[in-house]
């Protein structure tokens, strides 16, 4: 039987946004249903002033510094404490209000975490009153706006919060904005002081493929259902010793829809070596790994709008079924 996975949440924005008051309207759901809810807080400071509104609740609090950068490695240290203790139902991240939420999904989806955590969604809460002077190039830093673009862009649910802050002519340029920059299909609430169905914030809104290699094919074991969804992250388990070339071409054929791509391979033609690789703004990088003989080959892809059907079928074909010997 498959270890069941952690389900998360990840809330993201500025300082300000509301991203507390959502969290604690999703912890009143759990509650209700019964379910123990841990909690990973991030502050920038050395003090989290919000601690007392979780004191019920499993919490760790990474201080000093963004939990996308400097102290990345103290959230892998909460999802490990997490993960052996295996003692919630689901884990909620709530980030600094400067984090970057691709960084957050990037240690979560890490090799060592993403069989024991599973994304369910990634909460983009939007201050109404702020949204529009901090889009501007006259009113902010560019470092501002990219990281609300990234906010919002990585968003699987955008809260557009504080509406009764503004006036209808602001919050149909603040919907007219966020149109012209969500390309893809993503679920959009507006709302004033946090108030927002708790079925709506819970919904899993992030699909996982995982696909297995079976008598020389792959076969995909779990499903999405709904393919509109703006992330999808696909694990594809049991490779057998490839062609690193092979696989460095096939990944650029798919980089179109791949954002980002790590795992562990055998390389056939290295002396069935296993490395390590990394895949990001379409550049691989591998490394050779010595100690890591505990981990099972795999790679995990992680993109928006992605046919886990058709990745799977390119990666049998063109790399694993190639006529390139390995």
């Amino acid at each position: 039987m498959n270890k069941r996975k952690i389900p998360v949440y990840i809330l993201t924005g500025f300082l300000g946004s509301g991203k507390t008051t959502i969290l604690l309207n999703m912890l009143e759901k759990v509650k209700q249903q019964g379910l123990e809810a841990g909690i990973i807080l991030n502050e920038i400071g050395s003090m989290n002033v919000e601690g007392h509104f979780f004191q019920k609740n499993r919490v760790i609090e990474l201080l000093d510094g963004c939990i996308c950068c400097s102290i990345k490695e103290d959230l892998k240290g909460g999802l490990n404490k997490i993960k052996e203790e295996a003692k919630v139902d689901l884990l909620f991240i709530e980030g600094t209000g400067i984090a970057n939420p691709k960084e957050i999904i990037d240690v979560i989806t890490d090799i060592h975490f993403i069989d024991s955590f599973e994304i369910y969604s990634i909460i983009s809460v939007i201050d109404s009153s702020c949204f529009l002077e901090y889009k501007s190039i006259f009113s902010s830093s560019k470092g501002k706006r990219s990281r609300l673009d990234e906010q919002l862009e990585n968003g699987t649910l955008i809260i557009v919060n504080k509406m009764d802050l503004v006036d209808e002519k602001i919050r149909a340029k603040i919907r007219k904005k966020i149109d012209e920059q969500i390309k893809h299909k993503v679920v959009k609430v507006q709302t004033s002081m946090g108030k927002v169905d708790p079925e709506i914030l819970l919904k899993k809104r992030v699909d996982s493929i995982t696909i297995s290699a079976r008598k020389g094919e792959l076969e995909t074991l779990t499903k999405h259902q709904h393919r509109n969804h703006s992330i999808q992250v696909i694990k594809i388990n049991n490779i057998p010793a490839i062609h690193l070339k092979l696989f460095e071409k096939w990944l650029q054929t798919v980089s179109a829809q791949i954002v980002r791509g790590k795992g562990v391979l055998y390389a056939g033609n290295k002396g069935r070596r296993m490395f390590h690789f990394q895949f990001s703004s379409k550049q691989v990088l591998f490394s050779e790994l010595e100690n890591e003989s505990d981990i099972e080959p795999c790679i995990i892809l992680i993109g928006y709008a992605v046919s886990g059907e058709n990745i799977e079928s390119s990666f049998w074909k063109e790399v694993v079924h190639s006529n390139i010997p390995v």
